[in-house]
């Protein structure tokens, strides 16, 4: 229950960080809209500006006209500083949200990373366990065998085994080669998940540099 309580929280958490950003995000497109906009209507303005003064002949309303585009190029500088004033604090706010959810991610990530760690430790427990188990049993074989040896001499008076000791023997000798495989096939499981535990964080490694 109280890990359910836990997954419903993180994620609102996650969706709430999503929604800042995507809105530091709009915000940010707007002001430099904004800012690109004023600064056409300055070029604009600034055209004006020069068509008037290479005229060959001014006249009252070219003089007129250019004193209005003076005031109205002063407004537009002014609200161009303040539009790039606004574009910076969009800029850095998204930078502070999208830090926020780097951060979420970065603890969900380590999350994961111990989740695996544990998991990966708990099946190197139980492969440990099973090469114990091997083992021992290979050690039962061996007694066995040994003891079947000294009851084949003792029967045969020191002669060589009979055909029932013989086969006895084989079906020990091939008990024994199956253990030994499964022996081998659960040290080379583990050195495979060894491997690519060891790509996997190597690969995590690189592409955090990569996002530096």
């Amino acid at each position: 229950m109280i890990e359910e309580v836990e997954a419903v929280a993180t994620q609102q958490l996650r969706d709430a960080v999503a929604a800042k950003v995507k809105a530091a995000e709009e915000r940010r497109e707007q002001c430099e809209a904004a800012v690109r906009d004023l600064e056409a209507q300055i070029a604009s303005v600034q055209e004006t500006l020069r068509a008037i003064e290479d005229a060959p002949e001014v006249t009252q309303n070219d003089l007129l006209e250019r004193e209005n585009a003076r005031r109205k190029q002063r407004t537009l500088k002014a609200s161009l500083a303040a539009s790039r004033a606004a574009a910076q604090k969009a800029e850095t706010d998204l930078a502070e949200v999208q830090l926020a959810a780097d951060k979420l991610e970065l603890q969900d990530l380590q999350e994961q990373v111990r989740k695996d760690v544990v998991s990966l430790g708990e099946y190197f427990l139980n492969l440990e366990q099973q090469v114990r188990q091997r083992l021992a049993a290979h050690r039962d074989l061996v007694a066995a065998r040994r003891a079947l040896g000294d009851a084949v001499r003792v029967g045969s008076g020191g002669a060589p085994g009979t055909h029932t000791g013989g086969t006895v023997f084989s079906t020990i000798s091939e008990a024994e080669g199956e253990l030994w495989d499964g022996i081998a096939r659960a040290l080379l499981t583990v050195r495979e998940m060894g491997v690519k535990r060891q790509r996997a964080y190597l690969h995590g490694d690189r592409a955090e540099e990569d996002g530096k």
